[in-house]
């Protein structure tokens, strides 16, 4: 079969345009996955509730710059109107130092229906109230996590934050975004 040059370059434009839509693209699949949440010894028995978010792009800024003391007072417009956050609560007496947040949880089905990219990650910690004196969106009670799968080497084990008394630390290493 004989190719034109025009049909070559035809072809050729058809294959770039395919490998664009298809194969070179970033997976941005939004992957739930289990999340377990350790306290630091020094926090047993006290009382820690972590707010959990999947946010999408349109809400992502207003989760990266509430100040946390300001979040956690009652009546905050951002915690009480949120009605697709999830509660992990570590009660005052208890013994437990690991809750697990199931990527089986219903709400991770209504993140990836508004696009929630990012987890959003919040912890009121016992004596944290008014200790962070920089930058409101600087604040180590906030961890935002990605949520696409191309950013993780195993999606199929759970991501690891430990609770210290002032901080939430991501245990679990992910990928830079691609550029």
């Amino acid at each position: 079969m004989k190719v034109s040059p025009s049909s070559f370059g035809t072809i050729t434009l058809l294959a770039l345009a395919g490998l664009l839509v298809g194969g070179c693209t970033p997976d941005m699949t939004i992957t739930p996955r289990d999340i377990n949440v350790v306290l630091d010894p020094g926090l047993k028995g006290k009382p820690v509730e972590i707010n959990l978010y999947g946010a999408n792009s349109s809400d992502l800024d207003a989760w990266r710059e509430v100040c946390i003391d300001e979040y956690w007072k009652d009546g905050n417009s951002l915690r009480k109107d949120t009605a697709d956050k999830a509660i992990l609560s570590f009660e005052s007496g208890s013994t437990d130092l690991t809750k697990t947040f199931s990527d089986k949880e219903p709400v991770w089905q209504e993140w990836k229906q508004r696009g929630g990219e990012n987890l959003i990650v919040l912890a009121e910690i016992p004596g944290s109230t008014g200790s962070w004196k920089g930058d409101c969106k600087s604040d180590p009670r906030r961890v935002v996590i990605p949520l696409n799968r191309n950013r993780w080497d195993n999606v199929s084990t759970p991501i690891i934050l430990r609770i210290h008394g002032g901080a939430i630390t991501l245990e679990t290493p992910f990928r830079p975004a691609e550029r």
